[in-house]
């Protein structure tokens, strides 16, 4: 809610700016129009400003952030990645699709372990 002045300071859990990078801001008045809204300080320590309304509006927010911690910047998200080739036309949860197991990609991989497994049981050396 804004403050007679129509201002406000967001306060954010002690982790978000060291965890994240490249802040987006989102804001929606809430109740009354408001056209003016706007950031009016960008996060620094935690926290980040918001002004341009009337006193006492109520202001919706959302701050996303590019995840910056060690492991994301290792290893990416990569949002679509393709299938390998023996994957295509198969489904991690076949039966959400009205699939049956058989269309699972589990259900290849298991195919093939057993197939190999009983490949090399069969040419494997029998002991008296």
């Amino acid at each position: 809610m804004l403050d007679a002045q129509g201002n406000a300071t967001v306060s954010l859990p002690a982790w978000f700016d060291r965890a994240n990078k490249d802040f987006r801001y989102q804001l929606t008045a809430i109740g009354a129009p408001g056209p003016n809204l706007y950031i009016a300080k960008e996060i620094s320590g935690n926290h980040f400003g918001i002004s341009g309304g009337k006193a006492g509006m109520k202001v919706s927010w959302q701050v996303t952030g590019v995840p910056n911690d060690p492991t994301t910047v290792q290893h990416p998200l990569q949002a679509d990645a393709a299938k390998p080739a023996d994957e295509r036309g198969t489904y991690l949860t076949p039966e959400a699709y009205g699939q049956p197991a058989s269309r699972g990609t589990d259900f290849t991989k298991v195919q093939r372990f057993t197939a190999t497994t009983q490949r090399e049981a069969q040419a494997a050396p029998t002991r008296p």
